[in-house]
């Protein structure tokens, strides 16, 4: 179920992140990052399944839309970055950026987990919609009202 992958991903790798400031050793901590990218691929599965399972037929503007907002977030984060790490020998600094990192993943798995939804949204069938109603005037034209009561 993608909604499993999605929170192993998100919540280990919170906790990846977090657990960075209990290790010494520069192997541990790359160790630890490994595991983190790692685990942000079983963010994949649900992250496009979500839209497939929202609305089929816009799923590719769904996804231009949600994956450029997400590099917005991408930049903010660089900048955010390079604003709180001033001496980039100072671990301390590091860790609140990745303590921040740790809080915006679980947080926004947390907001997935209680307001996403798979079913299909309303607006996903208005093509279909309004192929069948034109389908439909056009033999009321063709034919009149009289004879399609019959």
């Amino acid at each position: 179920m993608p909604w499993s992958s999605h929170t192993s991903a998100f919540w280990g790798a919170a906790a990846a992140l977090t657990s960075l400031s209990f290790v010494s050793s520069a192997a541990g901590a790359v160790v630890l990052l490994t595991y983190t990218v790692g685990l942000s691929a079983g963010i994949i599965p649900g992250y496009i399944s979500n839209h497939l399972d929202l609305a089929p037929n816009f799923t590719g503007l769904l996804l231009g839309i949600t994956n450029g907002l997400g590099s917005i977030g991408s930049i903010l984060a660089t900048l955010f970055a390079g604003f709180i790490v001033t001496d980039e020998s100072n671990a301390d600094q590091w860790m609140l950026v990745f303590y921040v990192c740790a809080a915006i993943f679980f947080f926004s798995n947390l907001i997935f987990l209680a307001f996403g939804t798979s079913d299909v949204l309303p607006w996903n069938d208005t093509i279909q919609r309004d192929t069948n109603e034109n389908l439909l005037n056009q033999d009321v034209e063709k034919w009149g009202k009289e004879d399609l009561k019959q």
